[in-house]
């Protein structure tokens, strides 16, 4: 199993069962941004927000691995890319470009 194209968010997205566990991280982030609001915001003005969204962000992150490693027994190293990885995302990369200047030329 390889984790690294399409990542933790389309494995918990895409799995509209487990909807209730997706909400669950949601809600993490979310006490952390009431929390953190009231203290960051009034100390250090857009500063704390930017403080407060990345950790806010983070929070709902951890929770998402928590949730997607027990249910798939991934180990955090198989999250650390490989040079087979980067191989791989470049020539999807590649595609995506020369499919976009394709419809490009095609629309002039």
């Amino acid at each position: 199993k390889n984790v690294f194209i399409t990542g933790i968010n389309g494995f918990i997205g895409g799995n509209l069962a487990k909807a209730l566990l997706n909400n669950g991280a949601k809600i993490t982030g979310l006490v952390f941004t009431f929390l953190l609001i009231f203290i960051l915001i009034p100390a250090f003005g857009y500063i704390g927000a930017a403080i407060t969204a990345s950790v806010s962000y983070t929070a709902t992150i951890i929770h998402q691995y928590i949730i997607f490693k027990k249910q798939t027994k991934t180990r955090f190293a198989e999250w650390i890319p490989v040079r087979k990885d980067l191989t791989e995302f470049r020539s999807l990369i590649k595609v995506a470009l020369k499919k976009s200047q394709k419809e490009k030329a095609a629309n002039l």
